[in-house]
């Protein structure tokens, strides 16, 4: 079920409260992460890096999940299971949202994160007695600004690397009660074509931050062995499907906090 968010405005949101996500839940059918360029390698080091395209532009992602719907990294109880989760992640319930205005963003909050003051005994306050953003909502503002400035950034790079020719289809191999299966539409760095490529090429690549991204998304590749751990862990294997592509993200939820 997809999230409805509202625009975090004192006209809509007077006299109401929101509320804190108590777990990760909202998660558990996410079977990718969006990545911003300041996390690159804290996700590089514990989760698989690939690429997926959408209307003709691709996005570097963490894989959570070899099979779509399913996020292993995430318990029955809403846990989160690793040591890192990635940024678009752990903002919930707020997000920035585009406006009207070119190159602006609006903070927006998911509407079953939404009460009333006087129903909630947890509710936060969006606003002071001004009418202003709350001390808490002006650094959660600051520091969504700061991770979608990152994405920018994620942005330029992965879009010159398939400029370049470098991604080609990652076509995983796995077996599943006694099956090998294919989870195919993810794409991967073609080591080939990046030995291929001429000085000028390889220069083109290192302004727009794009080679540590190349690395680290070839590097990140074996960690695909952690699903089946986590997979034990949650003491349920799930099954593969014969042709397995992972949603695309949906590009909400830039985060504040490591783990718990």
């Amino acid at each position: 079920m997809s999230v409805v968010y509202l625009p975090v405005a004192e006209e809509r949101l007077r006299g109401k409260s929101w509320l804190r996500s108590p777990d990760y839940s909202f998660a558990s059918a996410q079977a990718v992460a969006p990545i911003i360029a300041a996390e690159l390698g804290d996700v590089a080091r514990v989760m698989p890096l690939a690429f997926l395209e959408s209307g003709g532009r691709f996005e570097a992602v963490a894989l959570l999940s070899l099979t779509p719907g399913r996020n292993l990294f995430v318990d029955p109880d809403g846990r989160w299971l690793g040591t890192y989760v990635p940024a678009v992640l752990r903002g919930y319930p707020f997000r920035l949202a585009s406006s009207e205005k070119q190159g602006e963003f609006v903070l927006c909050i998911a509407e079953d994160a939404v009460a009333d003051t006087a129903g909630s005994r947890d509710g936060q306050p969006f606003f002071d007695a001004g009418g202003a953003l709350s001390p808490e909502l002006t650094r959660i503002l600051a520091y969504l600004t700061e991770v979608q400035s990152s994405r920018v950034a994620m942005d330029l790079a992965v879009q010159s690397i398939a400029a370049a020719g470098l991604l080609r289809p990652w076509d995983i191999k796995v077996r599943s009660q006694g099956k090998e299966m294919t989870v195919a539409g993810l794409k991967r760095i073609d080591e080939e074509a990046l030995n291929a490529l001429d000085a000028e090429a390889l220069f083109e690549l290192r302004k727009s931050f794009a080679l540590p991204v190349v690395y680290a998304q070839m590097l990140a590749m074996g960690h695909t062995t952690v699903f089946e751990g986590l997979s034990r862990l949650q003491g349920q294997q799930q099954p593969f499907p014969d042709t397995a592509a992972p949603p695309a993200p949906d590009g909400a939820r830039p985060g504040l906090a490591k783990a718990h």
